[in-house]
């Protein structure tokens, strides 16, 4: 994404070892014939990055040609910064990277940096404990193996292919094809981003450390692709602006940790054009756990006025190479293909209306099948889905008989206009009501009321500003079916009238949305939890200037697509 800038941004991604053929570093070294004028190569320069980079960041740039120094001495291509493990693992990183491909390869040197609007933190399930897998006494390069049986799939709400919590990794790689930017309808905005990487998906104080490239399609034409590296929480991601990248060009790129000396060092390979960033490393404070490893495809965040996970942009299917790690233990390094790792497994993209309620619905991309022998796996896109709030799960915290549904995290509500797909998000929006013993009305079970709510700061994608408020003299009844002996019960939320007003294209467009969440929709299970997923509502008394250009109209279907979580001990349902 040579002279390389760097643009950096607010996204989360994990990067791995690229190990593009993985034999021995002694295996690799016929791989290149070196001159005699480079068996002793120089080291690298060190420089600082330019405008607007991080602190601690530097440039370090190779004096001999990449071939070269690598078959003389792998190490001495790799920054001085780093210590002596550090060094060797990245000189054996270069060579597999390079071994077996045509060159001739060219040094890019970074000199500046960018922000961009980018934010991609992980979404589990859970936090998963950080797993140990056997350690080896000195570093072996991994060749093809049968890989053993990969665990049962995991859900996220923005990450899909393959995850290891084997636990004790310093880096991780991959090769895969950029792809190209396509989108359902040119006014959808539209990411898709993909990288290895190490930690952040367990443990407390996981630090990410990532790199890969983004694809973007955006709203009303126009795209945008380039490769980027990030340590979260530690900086925002940084765009490599004079790396340039195509879509179908053939990408590898390496995530490390050297915990020696506190340095992430970053290394991108352009197979297609031949160009190669120097070395990059960023000294920070505290480095990843190590307790787990990524190969990701990934829908990221986008962040205007509000952030949200964008619609998954239609890659169609994404072949990734040679998906390999580095564990460490005792001062010893040794790589290894995602199925020679211990534990392993698939990850699913799912929405968030589907992530919080564990549903059966399809993702919306995952991985195709198992990976092989040598790290190959296929990613497949199943739907562009829509956008999410960067955090899914809203919570209701009691107060004696009386909850307030308030958003967890940082999360939002989204009103969905699906006929003209403009969607609504509203930051620290509240509901209000009151709950109660479930009341027995015939067979259906009054298990509490929504009497008020502030949805304001609204925003959308495309620079219109909102407001949502609960229509005056209405009440969202939550009711369900008479519950089960375990206390379950499939609920309905009836009446719901919202009003909503807002200014677009400099334009004032004001209409309301009236309907039911239908049972399915709603569920309630004890001890004390419902979930609330969503509704389709009708769209009426558009009126203003700025509902023509808004794309809203009288008559169109609407989604409430904000997902509560209930938990109120003033909620029961006694079986």
């Amino acid at each position: 994404m040579a002279v390389v800038g760097v643009r950096a941004g607010v996204r989360v991604r994990h990067l791995l070892l690229l190990l593009t053929a993985l034999v021995t570093v002694a295996a690799l070294v016929p791989a290149f014939t070196a001159p005699a004028a480079a068996a002793t190569p120089d080291p690298p320069s060190p420089a600082a990055a330019g405008p607007s980079c991080p602190a601690a960041m530097r440039f370090w740039t190779p004096h001999v040609a990449a071939a070269d120094a690598a078959a003389a001495d792998p190490g001495a291509v790799a920054p001085s910064a780093l210590s002596a493990r550090g060094r060797t693992a990245f000189g054996a990183t270069l060579s597999r990277m390079l071994a077996g491909r045509r060159g001739p390869f060219r040094w890019v040197t970074p000199t500046g940096c960018k922000r961009t609007n980018s934010s991609a933190a992980p979404s589990g399930r859970a936090a998963r404990p950080a797993r140990t897998g056997a350690r080896t006494n000195a570093r072996t390069a991994a060749g093809p193996v049968s890989p053993a049986a990969a665990g049962p799939a995991t859900q996220s709400a923005n990450w899909s292919g393959f995850e290891s919590e084997d636990g004790s990794f310093t880096g991780a790689s991959m090769e895969w094809k950029v792809p190209a930017p396509v989108a359902p309808s040119p006014d959808v905005e539209a990411h898709v981003t993909i990288w290895p990487g190490i930690g952040g998906d367990g443990g407390s104080g996981n630090v990410l450390v990532q790199a890969g490239t983004e694809t973007q399609h955006h709203a009303g034409g126009g795209s945008d692709i380039y490769a980027w590296t990030e340590i979260v929480p530690n900086e925002n991601e940084i765009e490599i602006s004079g790396f340039p990248v195509h879509a179908g060009d053939d990408m590898a790129a390496d995530a490390a940790w050297d915990p020696g000396s506190k340095n992430a060092v970053f290394f991108l390979v352009n197979y297609t054009t031949g160009d190669m960033t120097a070395p990059i490393t960023r000294q920070v404070t505290t480095g990843p756990s190590g307790s787990t490893a990524e190969w990701i495809v990934e829908r990221p965040v986008s962040c205007g006025s509000t952030c949200v996970y964008t619609p998954l942009m239609n890659f169609g299917t994404e072949s990734v190479k040679n998906g390999a790690a580095d564990k460490t233990a005792g001062g010893t390094t040794t790589s290894q293909y995602i199925g020679a790792l211990g534990t392993y497994h698939p990850v699913d993209l799912m929405t968030c209306a589907s992530f919080l309620v564990e549903s059966s619905d399809p993702p919306i991309g995952k991985p195709a099948a198992d990976v092989n022998g040598t790290g190959d796996f296929t990613e497949a896109w199943r739907s562009v889905g829509q956008a999410d709030s960067v955090n899914c799960t809203w919570k209701i915290d009691p107060g004696g008989e009386s909850y307030r549904a308030t958003n967890a995290g940082g999360s939002s509500i989204q009103l969905t206009d699906t006929t003209a797909n403009r969607i609504i998000t509203c930051e620290n929006a509240t509901l209000n009501g009151t709950t109660g013993d479930a009341s027995q009305d015939a067979s259906t079970a009054l298990i509490g009321t929504v009497t008020g709510g502030d949805l304001t700061s609204c925003s959308d994608l495309n620079g219109g500003s909102w407001s949502v408020s609960h229509t005056a003299n209405t009440t969202w009844r939550i009711t369900g079916d008479v519950p089960g002996t375990d206390g379950s019960t499939s609920s309905d939320i009836s009446g719901i009238s919202a009003d909503v007003t807002g200014f677009y294209s400099g334009g004032q467009c004001a209409f309301r949305v009236t309907g039911d969440v239908p049972k399915g929709k709603a569920s309630y299970q004890n001890p004390d939890l419902l979930h609330i997923t969503g509704a389709d509502l009708a769209v009426s008394n558009a009126t203003g200037a700025g509902c023509g250009p808004a794309g809203i109209a009288n008559g169109d279907t609407a989604s409430l697509a904000g997902v509560y979580e209930v938990i109120s001990p003033g909620i029961k349902v006694n079986p």
